[in-house]
């Protein structure tokens, strides 16, 4: 079987909302509700926080050991370049698929094990759910799709991790899947980018009932967010196409 690592990429710098990985949301900060998501995915080998160098990044080398987390430190390269860290992060744990998801949201759509096994079953080098709202979406890629989209051009050793491939696909396989059409509302945020949106996902998971997993499930949280037109502008003003985040 191959080998499936989750990689998230983390830092503490952010233009708007700095160590938002850390922001604690229920007593949990938001990378560990993610993790516990991820813990639940039989088809993942391994979880794996990728850390830029900088000194200031420390903090999530720490948490990873008082989590019983693996963790590979990105030394002597550009921060920027997060296409390069997962492909150094996936080398050294010898993955041959990355599940990549960003390291600010705690709520994801409950069909990565259907992605994972949709990927490896058309062989794909790309696998993701569109027009989901932002945040709640996964990737696959296959580590060699990642390697061949770094040495096509340096303009892609960056945060966009997908973006060569969107923007050759005659040379990679790439495989969509659409959710229901009640779950396509790619407007609106569910990670945490700014204060607005850590206000709303609180409110969300406050007034939630979690499954039976303790999680948030993407269409609850929309149902939701129906009756709370307020918590709405908030998750959708300043919307934006997110650095590294093409999927719509």
């Amino acid at each position: 079987m191959p080998n499936i690592a989750a990689i998230i990429a983390v830092r503490m710098r952010s233009e708007r909302l700095y160590g938002k990985p850390l922001m604690l949301i229920e007593g949990k900060p938001i990378v560990g509700h993610l993790i516990d998501i991820l813990r639940k995915i039989p088809e993942i080998n391994n979880i794996v926080l990728a850390i830029s160098g900088k000194k200031e990044n420390q903090i999530f080398v720490d948490y990873a050991k008082q989590n019983n987390l693996t963790y590979y430190v990105d030394v002597n390269h550009d921060e920027e370049d997060v296409l390069g860290r997962l492909i150094r992060t996936a080398d050294k744990i010898k993955a041959d698929h990355v599940v990549r998801a960003t390291s600010e949201g705690p709520i994801r759509y409950h069909n990565i094990s259907k992605v994972i096994q949709h990927h490896l079953k058309t062989k794909a080098d790309l696998t993701f759910t569109e027009k989901l709202p932002g945040g709640t979406n996964v990737e696959l890629l296959s580590v060699s799709a990642l390697k061949k989209a770094y040495e096509y051009d340096a303009k892609y050793h960056c945060a966009m991790v997908s973006l060569c491939m969107f923007e050759h696909p005659e040379l990679f396989k790439i495989e969509i899947i659409t959710p229901p059409k009640k779950l396509q509302r790619s407007e609106l945020d569910l990670d945490v980018d700014t204060e607005d949106n850590l206000f709303a996902i609180k409110e969300i998971f406050r007034n939630i009932n979690k499954d039976k997993n303790g999680f948030i499930k993407v269409e609850d949280a929309l149902e939701f967010l129906e009756k709370q037109p307020h918590l709405v502008k908030l998750l959708t003003e300043g919307r934006k196409k997110a650095e590294g985040r093409i999927w719509q």
